[in-house]
């Protein structure tokens, strides 16, 4: 028996090993009394947490379809017994072969099977509410979400929050997640848990180029920090702080109050700038002074995050 993982499917780690063994008990492949690997062996041969082959286990042995004994381990139960349902795993056997020989990959393949999949069902799509500090990143990860998993964008700001809390619970109406910043995270968790929604938080600075920058530079450097506003370019900071040992002196400062930017660029000697105010910065700046872009994206990490979290809610 072979057991795969695909990181790019919508579903969830979780949810792909329960239904692989469901489908080897079908096709029996898996028989009644057939040893399961050990939940150690399993993480192993497909790179996943054990704690995740240990809840799959737990949860098909509640169904029936495994049993577990100490000192044997697990195994298929012995009143497991295979549905019938070959013509439709012919027709869709068939219909993989016949596209592979056709030149499709499939990668496009399990693409096409799944837009598909979503066009034939009722369920609406999952509402996700955006909270951020800038509404140019807002609008862009949103897009990024609608358009990589389906689902509908609700949006909200950071100081929207602090002048009117009444408007963070409208906002949480019929939301299925809130994804945000690590750094926000307080902001709209109280609001989230008094209506049962989760709370994800991620990072979109890529800390590694930042952090491979930094310890090229000699101790005593200054370094700046720049985004849309005060608030996002606090946050990116402290988001590179909370990722990696960073020693020297930061500061930060908002693209919108160009007086504290002129300052904290006459007091730095290296200056990070997101790509949406890169070139207000660069211009200001001069040649003297060394500006780094930071494109700020969702990467794909993040999307297999916020993925999981929309289907195991």
């Amino acid at each position: 028996m072979e057991f795969r993982i695909n990181r790019a499917l919508p579903l969830s780690i979780k949810e792909q090993l329960k239904r692989q063994i469901r489908g080897m008990i079908n096709s029996r492949v898996l028989r009644p009394g057939e040893s399961m690997p050990s939940c150690s062996d399993m993480s192993a041969i497909l790179s996943i947490n054990r704690n995740t082959v240990a809840t799959v286990y737990a949860e098909l042995s509640s169904e029936g379809i495994l049993t577990s004994n100490r000192g044997a381990g697990t195994m298929v139960s012995q009143t497991a017994e295979p549905k019938t349902e070959p013509s439709l795993s012919d027709i869709i056997d068939r219909a993989f072969t016949r596209a592979q020989k056709l030149g499709f990959t499939s990668e496009q393949i399990t693409d096409q099977f799944f837009s598909s999949l979503a066009a034939h069902t009722a369920a609406p799509p999952k509402t996700i509410l955006m909270v951020w500090c800038d509404p140019m990143t807002a609008a862009e990860v949103g897009e990024t979400l609608k358009s990589k998993l389906g689902v509908r964008i609700k949006s909200l700001l950071v100081e929207e929050i602090k002048e009117d809390p009444e408007r963070a619970e409208k906002a949480l109406q019929g939301v299925d997640l809130v994804v945000t910043s690590l750094s926000y995270i307080e902001s709209i968790l109280p609001f989230a848990q008094k209506k049962g929604v989760e709370v994800t938080g991620i990072i979109l600075t890529p800390v590694g180029r930042v952090l491979n920058e930094i310890v090229r530079l000699p101790k005593g450097t200054t370094l700046g920090f720049v985004c849309v506003n005060n608030l996002a370019a606090k946050s990116t900071c402290k988001g590179v702080h909370l990722s990696g040992q960073v020693s020297l002196h930061t500061i930060w400062a908002g693209a919108d109050d160009k007086e504290q930017l002129k300052a904290m660029i006459s007091e730095c000697d290296v200056i990070f700038a997101t790509h949406h105010v890169y070139e207000q910065v660069f211009l200001l700046s001069g040649k003297e002074k060394k500006i780094i872009r930071l494109d700020v994206s969702l990467t794909d990490s993040n999307i297999q995050i916020i993925r999981e979290r929309l289907m195991n809610p």
